[in-house]
């Protein structure tokens, strides 16, 4: 089976999930949602494990369990149009959140998201696979938490790449210019590059 088949397999066992009041088979669906992203809650917790040192100590099964209760969220949040590969993004998304949430105690306000999504905003399509996706996102929240980038503005690019929002939209919510919205994530994009080495990218 390809992946777009998997991907879209999984979009529809989490709109079925959505939309059954009956919970015992919400159950039965949950647990075959679960068994088709099984493999992918351990790849993600383990590397969790792996780049954050205070997750070190922390049994496996524990972080696990917990990757179970951000792919409900995930589910919960999912939205009618999401494709099946944005589903399994926002599903990394908030296992990355939960674990954050549960281990680490810092709670981020940005939106949840993958790595790679953020990757994918800030790099060109052919430069994506020669850096390490991690690593970025680890050094952009630092930078967010230090106030050397604007927590608002990145919330701005993500609502963007992410979740689908027009600039227009988005300034509509925040009271800004589509404009202003435009210039501050170009902006955003060209800084973080340039401070991580990346703006040859």
């Amino acid at each position: 089976m390809n992946a777009n088949l998997r991907s879209e397999i999984l979009r529809e066992l989490v709109t079925e999930y959505k939309a059954e009041l009956d919970d015992h088979v919400k159950n039965i669906i949950f647990e075959k949602i679960l068994a088709r992203v099984d493999k992918l809650l351990i790849k993600r917790v383990t590397e969790l494990k792996r780049y954050r040192r205070q997750l070190s100590r922390i049994d496996m099964q524990d972080l696990y369990h917990t990757s179970i209760i951000g792919l409900h969220r995930a589910i919960l949040s999912a939205k009618d149009h999401d494709s099946g590969d944005t589903v399994q993004a926002r599903i990394l998304s908030y296992v990355n959140e939960e674990v954050r949430k549960t281990y680490l105690g810092r709670k981020r306000e940005m939106h949840t998201v993958d790595p790679s999504i953020i990757t994918n905003c800030m790099l060109s399509y052919e430069h994506q696979h020669a850096v390490e996706t991690t690593e970025i996102i680890e050094k952009l929240w630092k930078m967010v938490d230090d106030k050397i980038v604007d927590r608002n503005d990145v919330n701005m690019m993500i609502d963007n790449a992410v979740n689908g929002k027009s600039f227009s939209e988005i300034g509509r919510e925040r009271g800004i210019h589509y404009t202003t919205v435009s210039n501050r994530i170009r902006k955003l994009r060209k800084f973080v590059l340039e401070k991580l080495g990346l703006d040859q990218y």
